[in-house]
């Protein structure tokens, strides 16, 4: 269960994501950190009378595979991985998963 933020806990996100103990607490709750503070600036959420509520589920969701695409792709050098039918390829830089789920939250840039 998230905690009264909505940001999923450790457990959780090791859980879901499947993350294995060759990361430790330490350095997951640092990526957790980094990518909260990312979601925060790019997503707005809450109402009038509760501008910082609750995390909706939708963006809940969307950081715990934030997290999980940071901690996948630290061991690969430059962003590449070796394809074995077409070499090295690119790690994407944008996850159409949290795009979906962050869209109705976007923070709309003008000018």
């Amino acid at each position: 269960m998230p905690d009264e933020a909505g940001v999923p806990t450790l457990p959780e996100i090791r859980a879901w994501s499947q993350i294995s103990g060759q990361v430790t607490d330490a350095q997951l709750g640092q990526v957790l950190a980094a990518e909260v503070a990312l979601q925060d600036a790019a997503c707005r959420w809450g109402n009038v009378t509760d501008p910082n509520g609750t995390r909706p589920p939708p963006l809940t969701q969307a950081l715990m595979r934030r997290v999980a695409r940071e901690v996948a792709a630290r061991d690969q050098a430059l962003g590449f991985v070796q394809d074995a039918e077409f070499g090295a390829v690119r790690l994407s830089s944008w996850d159409a998963e949290i795009v979906r789920l962050e869209r109705p939250y976007a923070r709309q840039v003008l000018g």
